[in-house]
């Protein structure tokens, strides 16, 4: 009756061998799941910053004393804000936390470090911090969306941001083209204080003017390159559209930035 039950030692351990496969398998499963679950939150972070990138040179509303910057700066700060949250979701839900790391961070970081130490010691550190109208891109507020605006797309793309660079050359096109047509009196604008000739979707004159002048370069790199047809066609518009700018304004501040940004991307 004992060799009947009794198991050989060979298939004890061919059936452990079989649990051990089983649960292996299992882990290995909800590790799986978790990461897609993961890079779910990976995509919407990476949706959130593509929409920012090309909303964030149009975005105004009339809601505020500041049409322009106090909208954007809310746009900025909300959408870094909801990504962080749901970046780190996605890495508590995978169970891996990956932190990329770039030749542009100490940049960064220097920058951040500098502008909270000067709000420190500041005469009005609430001002500093939240920013005046006309200076609300140097304040706390806008430095820390803008670095974690750096961080995440450090961490959730992974195509060196060539989509990111796209969105970028499609959207600030649009804006040079609006500032033309305004400065043209030309208004296409929805809002009965877009008739000025000096409203643009970014600033003042003056900041349309630096615009044109960086996106020179950017523009300039792009048909270089000539990857995309649609995309050189979008940055040979984009120069003749800065050079218009630059021509109308006449600063030689905006030229000599111009000339710094193309030799920088040279």
């Amino acid at each position: 009756m004992e060799g009947m039950y009794a198991q050989s030692p060979e298939s004890i351990h061919y059936d452990e061998g079989q649990a051990e496969a089983a649960i292996s398998a299992q882990l290995a499963a909800t590790r799986s799941g978790s990461e897609k679950e993961g890079s779910v939150y990976d995509k919407i972070v990476r949706i959130l910053l593509y929409a920012t990138v090309v909303l964030l040179p149009l975005f105004y509303l009339p809601w505020t004393s500041s049409i322009v910057e106090y909208n954007k700066q809310a746009l900025l700060i909300g959408v870094t804000a909801v990504g962080l949250v749901l970046w780190l979701l996605g890495a508590v839900v995978s169970g891996k936390l990956t932190v990329r790391t770039s030749p542009l961070d100490k940049g960064v970081l220097g920058i951040l470090v500098a502008t909270i130490i000067t709000t420190i010691f500041s005469i009005t550190p609430g001002k500093s911090v939240f920013g005046l109208t006309g200076s609300l891109s140097s304040s706390l507020l806008s430095v820390i969306g803008l670095t974690l605006f750096y961080f995440l797309a450090v961490n959730v793309f992974h195509d060196r941001g060539r989509v990111l660079r796209t969105a970028l050359l499609v959207s600030l096109a649009l804006a040079l083209l609006l500032g033309v047509f305004q400065m043209f009196s030309w208004n296409v604008l929805p809002g009965n204080f877009t008739v000025s000739r000096a409203f643009n979707t970014v600033g003042t004159i003056n900041v349309l003017g630096v615009l044109a002048a960086i996106g020179l370069g950017l523009f300039s790199k792009t048909v270089y390159r000539g990857v995309n047809r649609y995309l050189v066609g979008t940055s040979v518009a984009g120069i003749l559209l800065s050079i218009v700018i630059l021509a109308i304004l006449n600063w030689w501040v905006l030229w000599v930035i111009a000339l710094g940004g193309m030799l920088a991307m040279i």
